[in-house]
């Protein structure tokens, strides 16, 4: 007969893990107080019919302000603030807090809209005339990034897009493309019909259609042509969309052979 999974390495019973758990109160304590997964407590919990309430019981245990949910509730619906009321109750999270006044069955107030401060969007806008980006105001005015960048929106100023060098993720305008290298190339460029959708060429095709003269990358000649036809090939050059296209010409990948004179 088979049996699916791994031995237990360890001479734990399933006894022990019980026992343990029930000491515990935690499958996670349990398994490292036994020294195994806590996948192999949750197991044998289930194989003994055992519900897995310890981290119910935790969360209980770790509950704050119990018995204090209405006066915090009654105190927040006054318009106290939670750091008014961590001074009354004690140090706390939001977390506990927010906890607190749903269990007293408050509702939490919407958190307030920072409105803009007197002179605050002239100062935004003077900076954005000068090319800085919604980090650099954000330090400036001492505001959070994306209160700037919701304000900057608001009032119709759009970041220029930042495209090559001028992005904070430029590394060079250089990428490896399986064994062959890819460089960015301007729009601009006299090679730019060489370039892919996301504006990159392969280097050495690149190189060479610079040495070569033409803003278009050669092909390489089939021989297999000229011993069929007669007549001799000529280079032709193409775009790399034309390239892929025509990979399988002559049953030679990636060669394509025009006749004389049609280069």
């Amino acid at each position: 007969m088979r049996i699916l999974g791994k031995k237990r390495t360890t001479d734990v019973s399933d006894d022990d893990i019980v026992k343990a758990y029930d000491q515990q109160k935690s499958a996670y304590k349990a398994a490292t107080m036994l020294g195994i997964a806590s996948s192999t407590i949750y197991r044998v919990l289930r194989k003994r019919g055992i519900e897995a309430i310890g981290l119910d019981e935790y969360r209980r245990g770790r509950t704050r302000f119990k018995g204090q949910e209405q006066e915090i509730r009654t105190m927040y619906e006054s318009g106290v603030t939670h750091d008014q009321l961590r001074e009354h109750f004690g140090h706390a999270s939001d977390y506990a807090l927010k906890h607190a006044i749903k269990r007293a069955g408050g509702t939490l107030r919407p958190n307030p809209t920072p409105t803009l401060k007197d002179g605050e969007l002239d100062k935004i806008k003077a900076l954005h005339a000068e090319g800085a980006g919604s980090a650099k105001i954000a330090l400036a005015i001492h505001r959070s990034q994306s209160w700037v960048w919701r304000t900057m929106r608001n009032a119709g100023l759009q970041s220029p897009r930042k495209h090559g060098y001028t992005h904070g993720m430029w590394k060079g305008g250089r990428m490896k493309a399986g064994d062959y290298w890819r460089v960015k190339v301007a729009a601009d460029d006299p090679m730019a019909s060489m370039r892919n959708n996301q504006g990159y060429a392969l280097e050495h095709r690149l190189v060479m259609a610079r040495c070569a003269g033409p803003s278009l990358i050669a092909h390489r000649i089939g021989a297999s042509y000229q011993r069929r036809s007669g007549r001799q090939p000529s280079r032709e050059f193409a775009t790399p969309a034309r390239q892929a296209r025509e990979a399988h010409c002559d049953g030679v990948p990636g060669l394509r052979v025009a006749p004389s004179g049609t280069g």
